[in-house]
């Protein structure tokens, strides 16, 4: 497990692309918590750059894009997590499973300072007003490493041919947001959508994460509100919501102890280690860092 000190929007991207590659590469499975050094935007794969521009609370702030799908997501008074895990392990034997444990042990955590909160469910989804949701669509957003080719394939980052999804989508999980499925008029913020799934607070996400899933692992990365940011200050947090306080060491503390009850786990707190940092650092010079990844990404 890994707890790391506050940093650059494109260095913590680029450390949970390395848990990633290792994940898939010695079978390690790694827990990270981390914040970010100032109030910093990240946007979804999919997410076309100057849509940034129409949010102007946030518009001062930095900016970097993610890996995984979704909506962007202010990171300033919150605390993100991120989970690499290798194939064949019992959290991703089940497509959703790995939100659930997730999600639901958060829940269970925040009973601890009196904080109840829930799982926004298909039910929900079904009945919610806004129609931000479409009930065939309950679903968390993953991301596969794989692209349309001209031959109306998806093709993974290695070559790798699989059969295009009856949605006429690459990603084949339920929910997935795709450069498709962009023009549909989601919002432009993770916390003012809804997914299957998403933590929920007196009828306002409070938590969410997306997935990016490649040959050999899964990383599952997201965002928990603990205030309200002035960068996004149409989203509460926890304390607003609740009136509680919670600071992220102590969430820190206690959701990884409810993890490992869950999943009959013993965390070893440890560093990032030299390889793992050599790879982050190429990858946070030459992607995440790279105005190329940033702002041209999400086009086409």
């Amino acid at each position: 497990m890994l707890v790391d000190p506050p940093a650059a929007g494109s260095w913590n991207m680029a450390v949970d692309e390395a848990l990633l590659e290792a994940a898939a590469a010695e079978g390690r499975a790694t827990l990270r918590f981390y914040q970010w050094e100032e109030p910093t935007l990240s946007l979804g794969y999919f997410q076309e750059y100057a849509d940034r521009f129409g949010h102007a609370a946030s518009t001062a702030c930095p900016a970097v894009r993610r890996s995984s799908g979704g909506g962007a997501i202010m990171h300033d008074r919150e605390l993100t997590y991120s989970l690499a895990v290798p194939e064949g392990h019992p959290l991703v034997a089940e497509r959703m499973r790995t939100y659930r444990v997730i999600h639901e042990s958060l829940i269970e955590t925040l009973k601890h300072w009196g904080v109840e909160a829930m799982l926004y469910t298909c039910y929900m989804a079904k009945n919610d007003s806004r129609g931000q949701t479409a009930p065939g669509n309950c679903g968390n957003e993953t991301r596969r490493d794989r692209r349309l080719s001209a031959s109306g394939y998806c093709e993974s980052e290695n070559g790798e041919a699989g059969m295009l999804s009856a949605s006429g989508y690459c990603d084949d999980d339920v929910g997935n947001e795709t450069a498709q499925s962009r023009p549909g008029g989601q919002p432009f913020l993770c916390f003012r959508r809804r997914a299957l799934g998403d933590v929920l607070l007196g009828g306002v996400k409070i938590a969410g994460s997306a997935q990016r899933r490649r040959r050999g692992a899964i990383l599952q990365h997201g965002s928990v509100l603990l205030a309200r940011s002035d960068a996004a200050p149409e989203l509460d947090g926890i304390k607003e919501r609740s009136g509680k306080s919670i600071s992220a060491d102590n969430l820190i503390e206690a959701w990884a102890a409810k993890l490992a009850d869950i999943l009959a786990v013993e965390w070893s707190p440890s560093n990032l280690s030299e390889g793992d940092r050599r790879r982050a650092a190429a990858l946070d010079a030459g992607k995440y860092a790279a105005a190329s990844w940033t702002k041209n990404r999400g086009r086409g």
